[in-house]
């Protein structure tokens, strides 16, 4: 059972993204914005990860948790409103965790996803307890340039860099 995360663009008052599910239903996501997986204060990088139930001494009850995340534990998908920088003086309800929505809006100058728990309810009845495998697609815009111009990075595992430093699609 696969599920996608598409993100959208990563800005200081947390990154917006879609998780889609295979009937095609869709819930929003908030996540921290990007700062290289830094624990506490990056969401996590796009990729593949298996996710499953565990006891969640935090919350007290099962939740599930993002797998194989590279020098990160913990990072669980659960209910929760902002996911700004808290070092810029925003809220944040994440600590590089996964906030689901069911829909968006803004409180003051920042990013929120709204009617989290009726997200987190619809989530845990489709899901039903199984495991499932977590596919994070970056933005679309979500490439950094590194110094020498000629060659570009994209945070999407889905896609390449060639000799032009042009993205094109993996094959």
């Amino acid at each position: 059972y696969e599920l996608i995360l598409q993100r959208e663009d990563s800005e200081e008052d947390g990154t917006y993204g879609t998780l889609r599910f295979p009937d095609g239903t869709v819930l929003n996501t908030l996540e921290l914005q990007w700062k290289n997986n830094e624990a506490q204060t990056s969401c996590i990088p796009p990729g593949v990860y298996p996710c499953k139930k565990r006891q969640s001494a935090a919350f007290g009850k099962e939740m599930y948790e993002v797998g194989n995340v590279q020098g990160r534990s913990g990072v669980l998908i659960h209910a929760g409103n902002m996911a700004g920088s808290v070092d810029k003086g925003q809220k944040a309800d994440s600590k590089g965790c996964i906030l689901l929505g069911m829909d968006r809006g803004r409180k003051g100058s920042q990013k929120v996803i709204t009617a989290s728990k009726a997200a987190m309810q619809l989530f845990e009845e489709k899901m039903g307890g199984q495991d499932f495998t977590l596919i994070i697609r970056g933005s679309k815009n979500a490439s950094a340039t590194t110094s020498d111009s000629k060659s570009s990075m994209s945070l999407d595992p889905m896609r390449n860099s060639n000799a032009s430093g042009t993205a094109t699609p993996a094959p």
